[in-house]
């Protein structure tokens, strides 16, 4: 009888809950490789484009249609693009490509439009809206560097007191990069930078009269820089 007792309370003892189980939820999508940067920029600025979303230790390529007037900026990480050109539509394509395990490349791409504002027409030569116009029949030296920050052996040349020379003879001295310099001249491939570009400043438009020379390393140099281009 007694153990009949205690066989009766293990059965109605309360049995413990089952541990609760944590939800299942639906594994979120990877986000889709992108192009990422401004649809639309001002003339003759840099288009400054990213990829976002690669697989891990993807490779990639860029491609810029039409591609014949486009100056590419060099040395970026290989997720980045910057150029420039001329006004008008571009498509940016980005190519991608993974290698698997087994040696297996696996390849995809992703497009996109950027536009350049402003007119087709290239503008004058570039000033400083602080400076006056310069007169017709005065030269424009465009001086053209690396892409990038300035050197500090080329910000010391153009500290020098020839190019102030230059401009108190009605002269116009500017440097830009070589993407920057593009939309006025394209420098052409192997021409070694810094370089100086001459134009003539006409009445309403201005040309080339001399192509790039290397910059020059002392005063007598700069002054020289009027010599040789004609009237």
């Amino acid at each position: 009888m007694f153990a009949a007792a205690i066989a009766s309370l293990v059965l109605l003892a309360p049995h413990p809950a089952p541990a609760a189980r944590p939800l299942l939820t639906a594994a979120q999508p990877a986000a889709a490789p992108a192009i990422a940067g401004p649809r639309e920029v001002e003339p003759y600025r840099l288009v400054r484009l990213a990829a976002e979303n690669l697989p891990p230790k993807a490779g990639l390529l860029w491609r810029v249609d039409p591609a014949a007037e486009v100056d590419r900026v060099a040395g970026l990480p290989k997720n980045r693009l910057e150029f420039v050109g001329p006004p008008g539509e571009y498509r940016v394509t980005l190519i991608w490509f993974v290698v698997g395990p087994d040696g297996e490349i696996t390849a995809d791409e992703v497009s996109d439009r950027f536009k350049i504002s402003g007119a087709t027409a290239p503008p004058p030569p570039p000033k400083d809206p602080k400076d006056p116009p310069p007169p017709a029949g005065s030269l424009y030296f465009l001086v053209v560097r690396p892409d990038g920050p300035a050197s500090p052996e080329f910000t010391r040349v153009m500290g020098f007191d020839g190019w102030k020379s230059l401009a108190e003879k009605g002269h116009r001295v500017k440097d830009f990069t070589a993407a920057e310099a593009r939309p006025w001249f394209a420098v052409p491939a192997g021409t070694q930078l810094p370089c100086v570009v001459t134009l003539r400043v006409g009445a309403t438009a201005s040309t080339v009269v001399r192509g790039p020379v290397p910059l020059p390393a002392d005063n007598a140099g700069i002054l020289k820089l009027t010599e040789g281009v004609g009237r």
